[in-house]
């Protein structure tokens, strides 16, 4: 039975977590009739990074091993032109979550290595606001972040991957759970570096 660990990350820091859409978390969960154990990681800020290796280290020790990471990321809608939206605000929808996706990562990979047995990274970004101004930098910037993991890890049969979900509608969240899942699974063994889109017809950046 393999063990994967299901994450999130800090909006900002005292803000609390976001969470993926709910169909997202039902459709993860699902994982356990199919062989797998799905655990989700106690709530730790990405900034405080030792705290976060330890939790890994602990979930890894427990089950015996760790084969996947979701990285969830919602992302709210700034609801304001460019010229009328703030610096925090911006931060708070760009460069924080994306920040936290960087550390988390790592401490992922500082497990895998470990454990010297591969694994899979999943990012799935649920994005609320469609408009260019506040996913693309995100996504691009997660895109970075995926492929270069997978390039310099793929030899080590550690896989990175992302799913970018848009809108407000069930099936669009549906679908990028059913995505997230394949690419954790065996049959995905070889894909890697690679971005997934679901969208209810507005295909994000």
């Amino acid at each position: 039975m393999s063990t994967l660990l299901q994450d999130q990350v800090w909006a900002a820091a005292g803000a609390g977590l976001l969470d993926p859409a709910p169909a997202v978390r039902a459709a993860l969960a699902s994982l356990c009739g199919a062989g797998a154990h799905l655990e989700r990681l106690a709530p730790v800020a990405p900034e405080r990074e030792a705290d976060l290796e330890a939790a890994f280290e602990e979930v890894a020790s427990r089950r015996g091993r760790l084969d996947g990471v979701f990285v969830g990321t919602t992302v709210p809608g700034l609801g304001s032109s460019l010229p009328e939206c703030d610096l925090q605000r911006w931060e708070t929808a760009v460069t924080v979550p994306l920040r936290a996706c960087f550390r988390i990562t790592r401490a992922a990979l500082g497990a895998f290595l470990a454990e010297r047995t591969g694994g899979r990274i999943v990012h799935l970004a649920h994005l609320q606001d469609t408009a260019e101004m506040t996913t693309l930098p995100l996504v691009q910037g997660l895109r970075t972040l995926v492929r270069s993991t997978a390039r310099e890890y793929g030899r080590r049969g550690i896989c990175c991957n992302l799913v970018v979900a848009g809108g407000r509608e069930t099936r669009a969240a549906e679908a990028a759970a059913a995505a997230a899942v394949f690419l954790a699974s065996g049959d995905a063994s070889f894909v890697t570096g690679e971005t997934i889109h679901a969208a209810d017809g507005d295909l994000p950046p």
